[in-house]
């Protein structure tokens, strides 16, 4: 708000809310786990919108040209999620090289960390080679972010997992003595340039239709303890594509307001699916 720019007086319509420009980019850091000061040193480089009241560029303040992600909102969730797309892929050695917006291939630098790579990836979407080694360089983006927020560096927080960090065990979310399908994944929990940090499962009465089953899905446990009797719980309801294989499943939930004891499970192969048993007792090798 201090800065004055056309962001501090914006208003959007974001699936009937009302949203102000500084409710948009904290609720799309948030969804996305991308830090704010990042998508606003993006904007403030690509469309001047933090400082500057009348931008020439109101549409597309992210610099991504495409009706369908017209306004603050949809620029923000595109940027954030192309940024997502960058650190991910880098992480999971999963990128070596970037085709750039005109075409050129070029290679990545193997000794950058991954928060660099996905700067990079995401001028890569928008830059010809020109713009991209500019944009990226240290008179780049990065110019704008000190200028506002000073070293990223200083707020780093090290070592980001403690040493001796364990997985705990969880268990999956439905009742004991019920099969349910493994129907996807894993796959991104949020948005497809997220981390991978979804499951999907369909109930037996109900694995391939737009119906409502009679099963009800429980909240995720993360150790043995019995959920309380208050927890929340789900109605699944199960929505397939008609080009899609039987069980391959997308599901949705509405709120159910009790919880049952959910146990461990062990795997059994089921023709060419796999079905997730609720065993009482833990198995250490199917345990997750």
């Amino acid at each position: 708000a201090s800065q004055n720019g056309y962001l501090n007086q914006y208003t959007q319509d974001v699936n009937g809310t009302l949203l102000n420009g500084a409710d948009i980019i904290e609720a799309v850091s948030f969804n996305y786990s991308v830090n704010p000061r990042l998508l606003l040193a993006l904007l403030e480089y690509q469309s001047g919108w933090v400082t500057n009241p009348i931008p020439s560029n109101t549409e597309y303040p992210m610099g991504y040209f495409d009706p369908a992600r017209a306004g603050l909102y949809r620029q923000t969730v595109w940027a954030a999620n192309t940024l997502n797309m960058g650190y991910y892929l880098w992480k999971a050695n999963a990128i070596s090289t970037l085709v750039l917006a005109d075409g050129q291939v070029i290679p990545m630098d193997p000794t950058i960390n991954a928060g660099t790579a996905a700067i990079q990836y995401f001028f890569s979407e928008l830059d010809g080679y020109d713009a991209w080694q500019l944009d990226t360089s240290e008179t780049g983006v990065i110019v704008t972010y000190y200028v506002f927020f000073d070293n990223p560096f200083s707020r780093a927080v090290e070592p980001l997992i403690p040493p001796g960090l364990a997985q705990p065990t969880m268990s999956l979310p439905y009742a004991q003595g019920e099969s349910w399908y493994f129907t996807g994944g894993p796959h991104g929990g949020w948005d497809s340039g997220s981390a991978w940090g979804a499951l999907d499962f369909a109930p037996q009465d109900n694995p391939g239709s737009c119906l409502a089953s009679t099963y009800w899905s429980l909240p995720w446990q993360m150790d043995s303890s019995p959920a309380p009797a208050s927890a929340p719980s789900f109605k699944i309801w199960i929505t397939t594509a008609t080009n899609k294989p039987a069980g391959s499943s997308f599901i949705c939930m509405s709120e159910k307001p009790n919880a049952q004891h959910p146990a461990n499970i062990s795997f059994e192969t089921n023709a060419s699916v796999i079905r997730l048993v609720r065993a009482v007792s833990q198995m250490p090798h199917t345990s997750m």
